[in-house]
């Protein structure tokens, strides 16, 4: 994928743009991007990008495969032939809308996109997320019904960012799973965060931290646990 010089690519450019507002990609510039990526007869992803995303460095690290079991997440995604996300960053307004596995297998570009979107923004950099990860985020999404966007509070973060904001939320763990790119904090807007949270021990597959005050869901491939911040 290449991008224009506005930093949109060329199949979902549209006469508005659909990131002004902080409440997520506007209806009317999906639609406008959607019908314009048939035309082209595109399989990539939607997305708006400040810049196209990188390709990983040949020898970046790997994020650990998850150590708890992922049984009840295989049997809700079992029979998908497809496994979509559509991801909004609420700090950026960048926002992806991608197909990232299809017939038993992992695509490998529009990773690229997710893990782009999921980067640490403040340091602008850049670790893939763990599949597991997302499985867990998608299953979710299968089982709450839902088909708005999923609002990103937080992906990846370096071990800069985590100690900046260590300092100023005692919360913030030293060796949180954010630093393994194995964990993303999330909102769906609509939905019941509580509902969300429910969902999200019943698959079983890592931690879960429920932050109602914040209003945003922590996820993680990590050992089952829970916590409320």
């Amino acid at each position: 994928m290449q991008s224009d010089r506005r930093g949109v690519h060329p199949s979902v450019r549209t006469a508005t743009d659909p990131c002004s507002s902080a409440k997520g990609p506007s209806r009317r510039g999906l639609l406008i991007a959607g019908a314009a990526a048939t035309a082209a007869g595109l399989a990539a992803p939607l997305a708006r990008a400040a810049s196209p995303p990188p390709s990983p460095a040949e020898d970046a690290p790997l994020p650990l495969d998850a150590p708890g079991s992922t049984v009840v997440v295989d049997d809700v995604l079992q029979g998908l032939s497809e496994r979509k996300l559509s991801l909004f960053n609420v700090h950026t307004g960048e926002w992806v809308s991608s197909v990232y596995w299809r017939d038993g297998q992992y695509v490998e570009r529009s990773l690229q996109w997710i893990n782009w979107l999921l980067r640490d923004w403040r340091e602008n950099a850049i670790l893939p997320v763990a599949r597991p990860t997302l499985d867990i985020l998608c299953a979710m999404t299968r089982l709450s019904r839902t088909e708005e966007w999923i609002h990103i509070v937080s992906g990846y973060r370096t071990p800069e960012t985590n100690r900046m904001l260590a300092r100023s939320n005692s919360r913030v763990a030293p060796t949180s799973l954010h630093l393994q790119a194995r964990a993303i904090d999330f909102t769906i807007p609509g939905a019941q965060l509580s509902g969300l949270r429910g969902l999200a021990l019943d698959l079983e597959a890592g931690g879960v931290g429920y932050y109602p005050r914040n209003h945003f869901l922590h996820i993680d491939n990590g050992q089952p646990r829970t916590w409320v911040g």
